[in-house]
């Protein structure tokens, strides 16, 4: 979906959201990530997270998940 200014954005797909359920709620995170977009505003226009950010974030997590299931 297009939007056409940062403000139409849901809060669950802004940058901000992402980062803080990142670092606290991190599953959740990655679930956001993986199953939606994530969206940031950079020089007045809305970016979303490319494909190599949706890669490599849950490379990086992946280790901790095995090691806390194991």
């Amino acid at each position: 979906m297009k939007y056409s200014n940062y403000a139409e954005v849901p809060f669950y797909q802004k940058q901000w959201f992402f980062w803080i359920t990142y670092f606290t709620l991190n599953p959740i995170a990655v679930i956001i990530l993986l199953f939606s977009d994530v969206y940031y505003e950079r020089g007045g226009e809305i970016q979303k997270f490319g494909l190599l950010n949706k890669i490599i974030i849950p490379i990086i997590v992946l280790p901790a998940y095995i090691n806390l299931f194991s």
